[in-house]
């Protein structure tokens, strides 16, 4: 009998410390006792009225169910820990529900969605597409909402076959459509871009010799491409019209939106290259922005990674007559000859692969 007076301490102490918790920290614990003690109440209650006649013991026998449901005292104090862990559930989903941005993406490609969601969820990118919303009351954002994501729209990540990486939307009115070097897909006669002419040349001149002929579009559409395992992705997902790079800059406490585009793309990299048994080509076009993705890359001794300058008339080294300039193939996009070598890797993985998308 003397070892219960200790037992009792401990007891009384424990509830004490009880009392003073956060609730937030004992969470399913509290509540979970809380309502063992209310069931507990209930049929102790209902044992009572059973003892009184043989009428209500028949009817306990055969209706526990209705009588947890009566109020006790008990039982309310299990519905106020009921309603807290209720609460806790509820700030947490508010939490780590899916912005507006992660919304579209989940939508537009829900298979991309699900390997980019841990980053997509983070505060840092909730932030992030905060000010993006803001950014999107004004016209002259580019591409519209709807094509921010198109690129991933159109090829899945188990479709995946070469990753093409660029830097940021073309900025003239009404002409990027979320697919890196391409012209809108409502026109097929718009004429390619000079970026996508200089594509278009360097491959004329890289497979002209090769078994693979490549027909040259007269369109700027690269929608074949992607539907064929060819991920257009750029480095930055959207600007100002008219201002390329502009959201490079800085904006909100010093951060750059380039920064935050950037650690998306480079996860989008990076999970490419980490898919299972899966070979894929990467080129990476500009120094300032695409070469940085190399990083991202893991598994290299599967994949193939080649880097070249931006195929831009703006970029130096790709002027003729600016020999000077040749010395650093890796700015250099012209006689890169990417294309030959993504066909021959192909090759030697015995995976079918063609550039001639018309």
């Amino acid at each position: 009998m003397a070892s219960g007076k200790p037992n009792e301490a401990w007891e009384q102490r424990n509830k004490e410390e009880a009392d003073e918790s956060d609730p937030e920290e004992i969470g399913d614990s509290e509540s979970n006792e809380t309502r063992e003690q209310a069931g507990d109440g209930d049929q102790n209650e209902t044992a009572a009225e059973a003892r009184e006649s043989d009428e209500a013991t028949e009817q306990v026998a055969g209706g526990d169910g209705d009588h947890q449901d009566q109020p006790t005292a008990a039982g309310t104090s299990g519905g106020a820990g009921v309603d807290e862990q209720l609460a806790g559930a509820l700030s947490e989903l508010s939490v780590t529900e899916p912005g507006w941005l992660a919304k579209l993406l989940k939508d537009t490609a829900p298979e991309w969605y699900t390997l980019l969601k841990d980053h997509m969820l983070s505060d840092r990118f909730k932030d992030f597409e905060k000010w993006l919303e803001t950014e999107y009351e004004t016209p002259d954002i580019s591409p519209p909402k709807d094509k921010i994501f198109e690129a991933f729209k159109k090829t899945k990540p188990s479709e995946v076959k070469v990753v093409i990486v660029g830097q940021d939307p073309d900025p003239q009115l009404h002409q990027a459509n979320g697919l890196a070097f391409s012209r809108p897909d409502n026109d097929h006669d718009v004429r390619p871009g000079s970026s996508l002419s200089v594509i278009f040349d360097e491959m004329e001149a890289d497979l002209g010799e090769e078994r693979e002929k490549f027909t040259r579009p007269q369109h700027g559409y690269l929608g074949k491409w992607a539907e064929n395992g060819v991920l257009l992705l750029n480095s930055i997902l959207t600007l100002r019209v008219s201002k390329s790079g502009s959201h490079a800059e800085n904006t909100w406490d010093g951060t750059k939106p380039q920064q935050m585009w950037q650690s998306f793309t480079d996860k989008v990299v990076q999970v490419i290259s980490e898919i299972p048994d899966k070979r894929v080509a990467f080129l990476l076009w500009g120094k300032t922005y695409a070469h940085e993705k190399d990083s991202s890359i893991t598994h290299k001794d599967r994949h193939l990674v080649l880097k070249a300058g931006h195929p831009s008339l703006n970029n130096q080294y790709n002027k003729p007559d600016r020999n000077a300039y040749r010395a650093d193939p890796n700015r250099q996009f012209n006689g890169c000859k990417h294309f030959s070598k993504t066909l021959q890797s192909f090759r030697e993985w015995k995976i079918p692969f063609s550039w001639n998308f018309e």
